[in-house]
């Protein structure tokens, strides 16, 4: 151990240094962003909750109507559609998604027919 920290301190660090977007985190570590990277630019995920707050539950709770009774719907990741999941109607529906936080969401409203997909 070249830097004399725990893995667990090295983790730590490197997930302080991706939440200011100095870096990504990959499998096994972190890689630098690219100047010109779309991800040098890209908001935090909580800094996007704060923006356009009206517009997205607009659009949630027009989207909401449109979903029916026994249908299965799959909800990706994004913060309009964590928004979404607030306004969904959750009786008698089958929801997919591979979005943590939409997955957290949907459990907390007690959704009774909820899968949560993995992926790389």
């Amino acid at each position: 151990n070249r830097l004399d920290i725990s893995d667990m301190t090295a983790r730590r660090y490197l997930q302080e240094l991706a939440d200011k977007d100095l870096l990504v985190r990959v499998h096994g570590g972190a890689e630098k962003l690219r100047s010109g990277s779309l991800l040098a630019n890209e908001r935090s995920n909580i800094e996007k909750q704060g923006l356009q707050i009206a517009e997205k539950q607009e659009i949630a709770k027009f989207a909401g109507h449109l979903v029916e009774e026994r249908e299965t719907i799959f909800i990706g990741p994004g913060t309009t559609l964590e928004f979404f999941a607030r306004e969904l109607p959750i009786d008698n529906i089958r929801v997919v998604t591979n979005s943590l936080p939409v997955f957290i969401i949907l459990n907390e409203r007690k959704l009774t027919d909820l899968i949560l997909i993995g992926g790389n």
